[in-house]
């Protein structure tokens, strides 16, 4: 017996208004479906079956019908858009760039790296492993400032959450560069200084 791809077998998200949307894409607009559903239904069964005396009977089934024709439309939105909107991929807008950049780096090809990166940054600014390495070659290239500032603004993205630890790290390699070129600089601003 042949066992059903997950997509496949899951059409059964479209019994809920919104989920299918939510599963796949994190649709906001499906959450705020899915859960409305969700509480005028319980809103609905609760006064259905215990607190029967806060609405009349003719009310309730006017809810309960409006409740269902929603249902019943939301079920062949999702159906009729299923091929388009759930099994199609979602297509990253930097596919192919990171990982190019990322064999760039490997190879030493700072420039080039330093391209895509920048590169994959410019077409998606939320891009969090563009922009640590961007930071990382940056400071391999010895521009400890620019640097510095890609790792600010990655610390502000909810994408730099994950990158907490290497953030840190490569801020601590930039203050070591930084005191080694100023420790170094100085006895040649003193010789200056002094002829």
């Amino acid at each position: 017996m042949r066992r059903p791809t997950p997509l496949r077998s899951a059409w059964i998200l479209c019994l809920w208004p919104g989920l299918p949307h939510l599963w796949r894409r994190g649709s906001w607009t499906a959450l705020a479906v899915a859960v409305g559903f969700s509480l005028v239904f319980d809103l609905l069964l609760l006064s259905s079956v215990v607190w029967d005396e806060v609405a009349s009977p003719a009310s309730l089934r006017m809810a309960w019908s409006l409740l269902g024709g929603f249902w019943c439309g939301a079920l062949v939105f999702s159906l009729r858009n299923w091929p388009s909107s759930v099994e199609r991929p979602i297509p990253s807008s930097n596919a192919g760039l990171f990982p190019q950049a990322l064999l760039q780096y490997l190879q030493g090809n700072w420039f080039e790296a330093e391209r895509l990166c920048r590169q994959a940054v410019l077409r998606d600014p939320r891009d969090g492993d563009a922009r640590l390495m961007l930071a990382t070659v940056l400071r391999r290239e010895g521009r400890l400032g620019e640097a510095a500032e890609h790792l600010d603004q990655l610390a502000s993205l909810t994408a730099g959450r994950k990158w907490e630890q290497e953030i840190a790290d490569e801020r601590q390699r930039i203050a070591e560069l930084a005191t080694e070129t100023t420790t170094e600089a100085a006895p040649v601003q003193m010789a200056r200084a002094a002829a």
